[in-house]
């Protein structure tokens, strides 16, 4: 029926029954991603991993697919766990948060004070144990900057393209229209936890470059960073500037 011609009893009922025949739904597919990952499929029909079959060949959002994969991995250490995300005491998210500690001798006191508990509870309950939950890594784009001395506007739309041969090797090429002279500058939000010792290293990279950073911001910190490594690994970036060096040598010869 359409749910804009259900009266509210039959709605609120509708919904109820909608949510309980999703979760065994959800769990077949957890219970089958599981079984192509210990076969390794993925591999087989030219994905470089689990993540990327997810996403390119099965279509899931980003935040899905890892929540899947870590679900699936999770029943294949204890197939147990399917009941728990069939039943609904346990969510993908809080399998995704219990992953890491299968293993652990307090593994099953653990999961008995987590079923049918909400994200926020299981990560209170978790740290109880000592257990540090990391956030996953963020990369996302989140707008644009203005150029100087002009007003925001509405931003321009941003369009992620993965050309058919970079769909399985998980590759994206971003594009977006383009003026002859731009004016604004695509920006970037990256977020991720770490330990102590990088935390330490941040701050002494600050105090060493106050002088180039005087505000202490990360981004021109971890841009030169990136920038050193880059120019010592990158095999074909050191070729192509040994190369440059020998033409400018022999253009300067035959002068």
């Amino acid at each position: 029926m359409n749910p804009r011609e259900m009266k509210d009893d039959e709605l609120w009922e509708a919904m109820k029954i909608l949510a309980a025949d999703e979760r065994p739904v959800v769990a077949v597919v957890v219970e089958h991603l599981a079984e192509v990952d210990r076969r390794s499929l993925f591999i087989d029909r030219g994905f470089r991993s689990l993540y990327d079959y997810c996403v390119y060949s099965l279509k899931y959002a980003e935040g899905a697919a890892y929540r899947r994969i870590r679900a699936a991995r999770a029943v294949l250490k204890r197939p147990e766990l399917l009941r728990d995300l069939i039943s609904g005491a346990l969510s993908l998210e809080t399998l995704t948060l219990l992953h890491p500690h299968l293993e652990a001798p307090y593994f099953n006191d653990l999961l008995s004070r987590v079923r049918t508990r909400t994200t926020r509870e299981v990560e209170m309950i978790a740290a109880e144990y000592g257990i540090a939950v990391r956030a996953r890594d963020v990369v996302r784009f989140i707008g644009m900057e203005a150029a100087a001395g002009q007003s925001q506007g509405a931003p321009q739309a941003l369009e992620l393209v993965a050309a058919s041969s970079e769909r399985k090797s998980g590759f994206m090429a971003a594009s977006v229209t383009t003026t002859p002279e731009p004016t604004a500058k695509k920006l970037v939000r990256f977020a991720f936890t770490a330990d102590e010792e990088l935390f330490k290293m941040v701050i002494r990279s600050q105090q060493l470059m106050r002088h180039k950073y005087p505000d202490g911001r990360l981004e021109g910190i971890f841009r030169d960073a990136l920038k050193l490594l880059i120019e010592e690994k990158d095999l074909g970036l050191r070729t192509a500037k040994c190369a440059a060096r020998k033409a400018a040598r022999r253009a300067a010869k035959a002068r």
